[in-house]
């Protein structure tokens, strides 16, 4: 007997989605989010992506995948609320030293378990903030699951500059420490989203992966992103250039998309980003991924620098698709980057 499986009670505060690719810059603004009133601070949880990869991969069914959703959202808020699973760990992005209010979490450690809590959350709309990777290149089961609760900021950047971090991640992708679902082929590990052109990815120089990957991925999320709006999903795109060079702005884009204010913390933040900034490359980046700020070169010698490495290491096809992928986001989301074209 196929029993169909659904969670028709579930709480209803808002959802906030802070999707983007890898090295899009979701670490700079997940504080920045989570110094907004009422939003909850963002959780790093795989379980949404997965879900919504293993429902993209055709391995689960629509009512599991839709069930597990609603469910994970309910335990994951509930659990904040009272304090369980507060990350102790002091340097990671979600840990408590990079959380806007740290000391509220710690207090809440000591709070009673009890059914009163779901009304607090149902009753002041405690949004609930997830940070996750591509989970817009297959949206439909977070839209289905929960509808008009959902909010996605979808961070995007110039596609320049995510060749160094996607390059380091794709350069590691067979390490047990690399959580992407994936599958083998010709004895590679394949990542999920290249299951249609895997015969190219096995073929493939690390560059010219780095550089496909880049392409193929931001040729989706541009069907996705307008399927999201014909659907009116709520959606706000946040240019990483915009976010950093342009912060009064950015920061107002929130409020409005959201529909709540700052607290008092979002001085304290922005300083710890370090933004707003004169020029892109002024900022924070993982060391492990090839972001190391040198303040003795120039945004233009780092853009020239970054360049460099593209041409050395990939095909001409693929440097020609990638150079149209680049003025394709130059004309969508302009930024200062445009004049080193």
């Amino acid at each position: 007997m196929n029993n169909k499986l659904d969670r028709k009670k579930t709480f209803n505060n808002d959802i906030i989605i802070l999707n983007g690719l890898w090295g899009s810059g979701k670490s700079l603004l997940s504080p920045i989010l989570s110094s907004i009133k009422g939003v909850e601070k963002t959780k790093i949880e795989h379980n949404y992506e997965d879900l919504c990869t293993l429902r993209y991969l055709n391995k689960i069914e629509d009512d599991a995948c839709i069930t597990l959703l609603k469910t994970y959202a309910d335990i994951s808020q509930y659990n904040n609320l009272i304090g369980r699973e507060v990350n102790l760990r002091w340097n990671d992005d979600t840990g408590l030293k990079n959380s806007p209010n740290s000391f509220k979490y710690i207090i809440r450690m000591f709070r009673k378990d009890e059914d009163s809590v779901i009304n607090e959350i149902n009753e002041n709309n405690y949004a609930l903030c997830i940070m996750t990777h591509m989970i817009t290149l297959a949206p439909d089961p977070i839209v289905d699951a929960f509808g008009d609760r959902l909010k996605i900021i979808e961070v995007v950047r110039h596609p320049l500059y995510l060749v160094r971090h996607i390059y380091s991640y794709l350069e590691r992708f067979e390490s047990e420490k690399i959580f992407t679902i994936s599958f083998n082929y010709k004895e590679n590990e394949v990542p999920w989203f290249a299951s249609t052109w895997k015969d190219k990815f096995v073929k493939m120089t690390l560059m010219d992966r780095v550089l496909y990957s880049i392409i193929f991925c931001y040729e989706e999320l541009f069907k996705s992103l307008d399927v999201l709006e014909e659907k009116n999903v709520n959606l706000l795109v946040v240019p990483f250039e915009s976010a950093t060079l342009d912060t009064k702005n950015f920061l107002k884009s929130l409020e409005i998309f959201t529909g709540r204010g700052f607290s008092k913390s979002i001085k304290r933040t922005l300083k710890r980003q370090k933004i707003p900034r004169k020029n892109i490359n002024q900022g924070l980046g993982y060391v492990k991924y090839g972001n190391v700020f040198n303040s003795n070169i120039t945004e233009k010698e780092d853009y020239k620098e970054r360049w460099n490495t593209v041409l050395e290491g990939g095909s001409k096809s693929n440097i020609e698709e990638f150079n149209k992928l680049i003025d394709r986001y130059n004309k969508k989301w302009p930024s200062q980057l445009n004049r080193y074209r």
